[in-house]
């Protein structure tokens, strides 16, 4: 191996850890391997978490061809000791770090717990954000409505899943009809009510993150992550980072709602 080229290698890994300690560092958790559903409060069952996967899953792939852009609804779950715990949690900056949505047609919710030792942890508050395009059909007050009609509704009170699932129809309403032109969009809650009963396990969803390994091989990767991650390595073995991804890599701008329990 010729002087230049060993030292091509070592700048391209040095380069590589550099950009891991400073560039590369993550505020906040990776998404799970599921991507839509990141239940790291570990609070909803498993027919729920299928249903906004595989929900998130059929709207991108309906859409992403399309003039707009894909868009994508994600859903993530948090613990937190106090409602002060709540600050640590920027829902602009989640969205923008999980890039979500092509051409800023994302939907980013999240959902607060506070844990209790006594009793299971209770929802204490609801964040929405949408990315910039979204916001012409996703308003703030459209957005606080949803809400009020399902998370804070007294009728699914008793019942967390059928309002989560309340939730993401509506949105999901929303986003056909008005977005995409859809003639309508029809889900049945009482329907709904029956399949969360009837649910038979059939498949399992993380309640972590994603491991680093497992994210640079993710759909979900950035590619100036695989980039860094992948061309030292093929710079070692061929001294020649392309990488295929789902995140859409939209931007927001802190248009959103929040809703706290009453």
């Amino acid at each position: 191996m010729s002087k230049i080229r060993f030292f091509t290698i070592i700048v391209l890994l040095l380069a590589s850890g550099i950009y891991w300690i400073f560039a590369g560092k993550k505020t906040y958790p990776l998404p799970t391997s599921a991507y839509y559903v990141n239940d790291y409060a570990d609070v909803l069952m498993i027919a729920t978490r299928s249903s906004i996967a595989r929900e998130g899953e059929r709207l991108y792939s309906v859409t992403e061809d399309t003039e707009l852009g894909g868009t994508q609804v994600v859903f993530a779950t948090f613990k937190v000791e106090n409602l002060s715990g709540i600050a640590d949690y920027d829902k602009t900056d989640i969205y923008r770090e999980w890039k979500i949505g092509e051409n800023d047609m994302g939907v980013l919710v999240l959902f607060f717990f506070e844990e209790n030792s006594s009793e299971e942890p209770q929802l204490v508050e609801t964040q929405i954000e949408v990315g910039y395009r979204m916001e012409e059909f996703l308003t703030p007050a459209e957005l606080g409505r949803m809400v009020d009609s399902s998370i804070n509704n007294e009728d699914y009170n008793w019942f967390l899943d059928l309002s989560v699932a309340n939730l993401l129809y509506q949105i999901l309403e929303e986003i056909y009809v008005e977005a995409y032109d859809y003639e309508s969009f029809n889900y049945d809650m009482d329907n709904y009510y029956d399949y969360l009963l009837d649910y038979e396990i059939d498949e399992v969803y993380d309640t972590e993150p994603m491991s680093l390994f497992d994210y640079f091989f993710s759909y979900n990767a950035l590619i100036s992550d695989q980039l860094f991650f992948f061309v030292p390595i093929a710079s070692f073995v061929l001294f020649g980072g392309y990488g295929i991804f789902r995140a859409g890599g939209g931007k927001s701008g802190g248009m959103g709602v929040f809703r706290r329990r009453r």
